[in-house]
């Protein structure tokens, strides 16, 4: 009896022990975890953006035409999903109609790149971009596609103040070797 006894108490022992590590919630480096909730840092660097922005933007349709064509518009940018996530939404005129956008921004924690999808009311098609930001300037880079033609479409937007900044898009139909600038607009906060 006494060899059941300890045997019993042993295997008590062991499964009290496998309870405490399996509890254990420290992990050895390189062990999956899960990342932070909220926004990160570089979300939060953006919170002058919130708000509504007048928008003077000039555009042009063709690398082949010269002529650009004025628009005004507003932004209104607000942080969803507790702050992770920065939505835009878009209006102006375009040759005389009614445009509307759409662009969810974030950045992804785990590739370290910023993530933007844009959609609007003209083309129907969710466009997606990534890039990097050095702190004044965000390039955003990606695919589109126009007339059929697919186009690499690069977006800047550069830092001019707290309430101010400076929005390019350019278009390569070479792969990104030569661009067109088919849109410039100024942003100024309300």
């Amino acid at each position: 009896m006494p060899f059941k006894r300890t045997l019993i108490a042993v295997s008590a022992l062991m499964l009290v022990a496998g309870v405490c590590l399996a509890g254990d919630t420290t992990r050895p480096a390189g062990d999956m975890e899960m990342p932070p909730m909220g926004p990160p840092d570089e979300m939060v660097n953006l919170r002058w953006l919130e708000g509504t922005w007048d928008v003077a933007m000039k555009s042009r349709m063709s690398d082949t035409i010269d002529i650009w064509t004025d628009a005004v518009g507003t932004a209104v940018y607000e942080f969803i999903l507790d702050g992770a996530v920065l939505k835009v939404t878009y209006q102006s005129e375009m040759m005389g109609m009614p445009f509307k956008g759409m662009m969810l921004q974030a950045f992804d924690r785990e590739l370290q790149q910023w993530q933007a999808t844009w959609v609007d009311n003209m083309s129907s098609r969710l466009s997606i971009y990534t890039g990097h930001d050095d702190g004044q300037r965000l390039v955003l880079t990606g695919e589109d596609i126009y007339m059929g033609e697919k186009l690499t479409t690069r977006i800047t937007s550069i830092k001019t103040s707290e309430i101010g900044f400076d929005w390019t898009m350019e278009h390569s139909a070479d792969g990104g070797q030569t661009f067109w600038t088919s849109a410039t607009a100024t942003y100024v906060k309300r």
